[in-house]
């Protein structure tokens, strides 16, 4: 089960993801200002995301979602 900062960090990339358009990918600084923590600190959990399969992540360019 997934901890309530991993939830945060998906509910905030859903949300970005539909403001834009269909498979957009957010910005890493989008998700890091909507849950208040640095971009850093946000890069290091969307490593650990794409490594469990949940976000499609691209370096210094952006993510979003996995199917």
């Amino acid at each position: 089960m997934p901890s309530s900062t991993v939830e945060n960090y998906l509910k905030a990339i859903w949300s970005l993801q539909n403001q834009g358009e269909l498979g957009e990918l957010v910005l890493i600084g989008q998700v890091a200002e909507k849950i208040s923590v640095t971009p850093g600190t946000a890069t290091t959990m969307m490593n650990q995301l794409l490594k469990k399969g949940l976000v499609d992540y691209i370096p210094r360019r952006g993510v979003r979602l996995s199917e």
